[in-house]
């Protein structure tokens, strides 16, 4: 009986845990060799915002303060990031490694951690799906955890959105109750299951769980449909209640989480971050058969693909893989019904992901008739304008979905593995199909990784005591912005500006006024103000250092000329 636990336990988690490791290192090469020096993904992305508030996190939690409280940020008044609160497991995660580690190291390992529970969380849905069948769940986890969507993501350093574990366990939940009628303890842990996939980004509601809950119930409706209500069964125990119920105590769990954006405080943060995008950051058409052109089968890539993810790779990947779409043409062969819910998941998923207008080469196609021009609307046209949905801009998430669905059908197809009759055999195909599978999902390669080394007087500078707050230059630029908040990290001292997600809430007419003072105006360079008043107005506003970002300046060159007429020479310069 002993044994026979202890061989379950290592088929459930001890085998996939070292697959899924290693799978993990192989896609984020070279990062674990630079994990030290290195922030995982490209140097435009939002790695180094995530690291100062996972940092920011671990000092509050020490002091006793709320980690969402941003008294460093916005000098001299702060504020707090009700964001930021509704989306915890981005940042708690990094800030309790970070008692340990430095922040750039937790952060690192929480991108591979996820990463390795994604794999983890896929391959015990894919074994409840196919029966218990090993190498095909194996396959199937490896799927979610390299699928190109999820690669986009992580190359730009969104923790929150690649944290996509407790996706597949909520969806193991549901398709149990509403398969299975499975109990109350399942409704419970759905929930459960469903407010952390919640927690980890907002996002994840729109773009994952609803499109999961709403295309798996259509699947039910039309090709299983005496599953939906149980002839004689008491109205409590009725599936499509009790999956009610599911989402109703995931959302009363979110509660705590979500009601303070509902404030004055809460509806104003999210205004201030509203931006355009929602075509630029849909999926193109071409996205599912472009393989990618930055990774290991470049040579293989045909042009489109370079239009298709040159610009949007972060939010437009989805290729699809010849190796994933074979298994799941075994697996529609083979679990008709089963496996027809799966693909109308992953083709709903698919068409909401092209976002509202017909993309071809990443343009939106035109239609001439006559006199007369039009675009392409699709589906999400419609759905993006209902009330919660009309604050989402990036359609092409519903990509994540799609993983998840190819990752359910490349596990029921690929247990057809465990019909080779050698073991030996079995294993072999298994692991030249993952290792293929591998090359083919891989969009970066080398992956991309950022130099985080920074020079020592950022440390010095966390030494000297009578430095009320640091303006960095230019202000308003989103890249400088994130480098700042990194530096915050080392020298610790309250930032002019500094921002929670996209761009900061200090009062504009301040920064534009200190720009100029500072010789970073952004309006044509034209300097009115003395060095006096200059040097005042920096004082009064308790901007006791100024960094300048040479590569983010207008004019660098006349910039920092005017810096040296206001404040002198400079400390440090590189």
């Amino acid at each position: 009986m002993r044994s026979e636990k202890i061989r379950r336990a290592l088929v459930l988690l001890a085998l996939p845990l070292g697959v899924y490791v290693l799978a993990a290192l192989i896609i984020t090469w070279p990062l674990a060799a630079r994990i030290t020096t290195h922030a995982a993904g490209a140097g435009w992305g939002d790695s180094f915002e995530v690291i100062r508030h996972g940092w920011w996190a671990r000092e509050a939690l020490l002091d006793g303060h709320n980690p969402f409280d941003q008294p460093l940020l916005a000098y001299p008044d702060g504020f707090t990031s009700w964001l930021m609160a509704s989306h915890p497991l981005q940042y708690l995660p990094p800030a309790l490694l970070a008692l340990v580690f430095s922040p750039l190291v937790a952060f690192n390992l929480a991108l591979l951690s996820v990463l390795v529970l994604n794999g983890l969380s896929a391959y015990w849905l894919g074994l409840h799906l196919n029966g218990g069948r090993r190498l095909g769940a194996l396959l199937g986890g490896l799927v979610f955890l390299a699928f190109p969507a999820v690669q986009g993501h992580l190359s730009v350093g969104h923790l929150g959105i690649v944290t996509l574990w407790p996706v597949p366990l909520f969806t193991l939940a549901l398709w149990r109750v509403l398969f299975e009628r499975a109990g109350w303890r399942s409704v419970i842990a759905g929930g459960v299951w469903f407010a952390l996939a919640a927690l980890a980004y907002v996002s994840q509601i729109t773009f994952v769980l609803l499109p999961l809950i709403g295309l798996i119930g259509v699947g039910a409706l039309l090709w299983a449909r005496r599953q939906i209500v149980v002839p004689g069964a008491a109205w409590a125990e009725q599936p499509w209640l009790r999956v009610l119920a599911l989402i109703a105590l995931g959302g009363l769990l979110l509660v705590p989480f979500y009601a303070p954006l509902l404030s004055d405080a809460g509806r104003a943060e999210v205004r201030g971050i509203a931006e355009p995008g929602r075509v630029a950051f849909s999926a193109d058409v071409l996205a599912p058969v472009s393989v990618s052109p930055f990774g290991p089968l470049d040579a293989l890539a045909p042009d489109y693909t370079r239009d298709v993810l040159g610009v949007n790779s972060a939010e437009g990947s989805a290729y699809l893989g010849v190796i994933a779409l074979a298994l799941a043409a075994i697996a529609i062969w083979r679990r008709r019904t089963t496996a027809r819910i799966w693909a109308l998941v992953g083709l709903g998923a698919l068409v909401l992901s092209l976002g509202p207008l017909l993309k071809w080469r990443d343009e939106p196609v035109i239609i001439r008739f006559e006199a007369y021009e039009s675009y392409v609307p699709l589906p999400w046209a419609l759905l993006q304008e209902l009330p919660l949905l009309d604050a989402t801009r990036t359609p092409g998430r519903f990509n994540l979905a799609t993983g998840l669905a190819l990752s359910a059908l490349v596990s029921i197809g690929a247990a057809a593995l465990e019909r080779v009759r050698r073991r030996e055999a079995a294993l072999a195909l298994a692991a030249g199909l993952g290792g293929l599978l591998l090359v083919e999902y891989q969009l970066f390669w080398p992956f991309l990784t950022t130099d985080a080394r920074q020079p020592a007087y950022f440390r010095d500078l966390a030494r000297q005591d009578d430095v009320r707050a640091v303006l960095n230059l230019p202000a308003n630029h989103n890249l400088a912005a994130k480098f700042a908040l990194y530096q915050q990290t080392l020298h610790g001292k309250p930032l002019i500006a500094g921002h929670a997600l996209r761009r900061t809430p200090q009062n504009p007419a301040l920064l534009a006024l200190l720009e100029q003072v500072a010789g970073a105006d952004a309006a044509g360079g034209v300097f009115t103000l003395t060095p006096e008043t200059a040097r005042y107005l920096l004082s009064a506003a308790g901007a006791d250092r100024v960094i300048v970002h040479k590569p983010f300046m207008p004019d660098a060159a006349n910039a920092l000329d005017h810096v040296r007429a206001v404040l002198g020479a400079p400390d440090y310069e590189d």
